[in-house]
């Protein structure tokens, strides 16, 4: 693996982590556990504690990125993660999203949906060897089916998403975000029945958001009652 390629694999990580973390903050079951994880952390006057605490959350909700954003759990304000603070935790929680979550020893494996990695840095390999193994582990153990998220059109889901969530029509949408396509072809007819192409893909990335978004944070599973 070349470096460029080394490099425009890491810059695609960034997207796509960047990517995960705003439609992270657009569910509602994440925007919940996040303000009462920050309303627990602030009641801890150990900062040992607090990541602590920050880290078994990440653990269990997969959300590897919080720890690096300590100013958001050491100073008391009143800001809580809702859909109109959303822009707020977005520039903060996507200012530095690259981690490399790697172990000590030379061994790999999987838990949940995550692949970890170690690397021995003290080993004789080179780094074209090193990545060349890394490459064989990581497509070892990386799911043969997989949906690939469109990381080009997180900009266009998330504003229709918003515009949305403000209360605006498919059609002041589409007038909002393509002006010019709407000037030439127009919006719903509702004389014919004809939705139009620009609000059909309003409807379109409306819905393809809210799937992201929702998939973005899964509700905890509960552990099956034991019947007695």
């Amino acid at each position: 693996m070349t470096r460029k390629r080394v490099a425009e694999a890491e810059a695609e990580q960034e997207l796509g982590s960047k990517a995960r973390i705003r439609y992270l903050l657009r569910n509602r079951l994440f925007q919940q556990e996040f303000n009462n994880l920050r309303d627990r952390v602030l009641r801890l006057s150990d900062i040992a504690e607090q990541l602590t605490e920050i880290g078994k959350f990440e653990n269990k909700c997969g959300v590897p990125f919080l720890a690096r954003h300590p100013l958001l759990f050491q100073k008391r304000d009143k800001r809580v993660l809702k859909p109109k603070t959303i822009p707020v935790f977005e520039k903060i929680l996507t200012s530095d999203v690259r981690s490399a979550r790697l172990l000590q020893d030379v061994d790999s494996f999987v838990e949940g949906n995550t692949l970890y990695l170690s690397v021995d840095l003290t080993c004789n390999r080179t780094v074209e060897s090193l990545l060349a193994l890394i490459d064989k582990e990581v497509r070892q153990a990386f799911p043969k089916r997989q949906t690939r998220q469109r990381i080009d059109m997180v900009e266009s889901y998330l504003a229709v998403w918003d515009l949305r969530q403000q209360g605006l029509t498919a059609d002041s949408i589409a007038l909002k975000l393509w002006p010019a396509e709407y000037e030439k072809i127009g919006g719903r007819d509702s004389k014919i029945g004809y939705k139009g192409p620009l609000i059909q893909r309003v409807s379109d990335y409306e819905k393809a958001a809210q799937k992201v978004i929702k998939k973005s944070f899964p509700p905890r599973k509960h552990s099956p009652k034991i019947k007695k």
